[in-house]
């Protein structure tokens, strides 16, 4: 659940900051979608394995950079506040490397904020 930074280094040192451990958040928030929720995506039920699933830290980087950039998202069904939740801290952690913004506490916890208090949430989830 590395963030991009420290995948693909091509020999430059990075110094390891909240934002890293931020992004490192927003990975694992997507493993747990995408392994234990009911989902749409264009990659279909596999899409953690295409996302994570791979031998060299090159092949993660780049992986995990078109993610961030693609079009598609996650349609997390009967669950609109998460997948809200997910598209825009997906939109956070691109604008980190695209835009050089950097993910900060408070911007992260202002889209849980918002995302708990939309209407929509399962009442019947087990978990």
């Amino acid at each position: 659940f590395m963030a991009i930074a420290f995948l693909y280094l091509g020999g430059k040192k990075v110094v390891h900051l909240v934002q890293h451990d931020l992004e490192s958040f927003y990975w694992v928030l997507v493993w747990i979608v995408l392994r234990h929720t009911n989902y749409n995506h264009p990659e279909g039920p596999r899409t953690w394995q295409n996302l994570f699933d791979h031998r060299t830290e090159f092949a993660c980087w780049q992986k995990k950079t078109a993610w961030i950039n693609s079009r598609h998202f996650v349609d997390v069904k009967n669950n609109m506040p998460l997948t809200v939740l997910l598209l825009a801290f997906t939109r956070l952690v691109a604008d980190a490397y695209n835009k050089d913004e950097p993910l900060t506490y408070d911007s992260v916890l202002e889209l849980f904020e918002d995302a708990l208090l939309m209407d929509g949430w399962p009442t019947d989830d087990i978990a």
